[in-house]
């Protein structure tokens, strides 16, 4: 068994229950989330992500947000600034390099 398969095994002896505390209902929502929970709680994050969502709930809308308003709805979880310009950017590469669709490996991510 390779390392990998036994430290998963591992971790999922230890943690049966494990979740991802993060709100979302599509990989966008969990990407752009995961964006946003840098230094912060998740629980945080989950406050600002129900409006941003609700506001911009695709990559093309989140691309074509204006900056000023995506960084009012963020600012409550800190780093507001960097975290808004890595979204919209962040959009931007889906809509224009992945058809509005999250990649579902990492080598496609990079």
């Amino acid at each position: 068994m390779a390392n990998k398969e036994k430290i998963s095994n591992y971790l999922d002896e230890l943690y049966p229950n494990a979740r991802c505390e993060l709100n979302y209902h599509s990989l966008f929502e969990l990407l752009i989330a995961v964006i946003l929970s840098a230094q912060t709680t998740d629980i945080a994050v989950n406050k600002v992500t129900k409006e941003l969502f609700e506001k911009y709930p695709s990559p093309e809308l989140l691309a074509m947000a204006k900056q000023e308003e995506v960084e009012q709805i963020i600012k409550p979880i800190g780093l507001y600034k960097n975290k808004t310009k890595n979204i919209i950017a962040t959009a931007k590469v889906l809509t224009n390099n992945y058809d509005n669709v999250v990649p579902n490996s990492f080598e496609e991510l990079t």
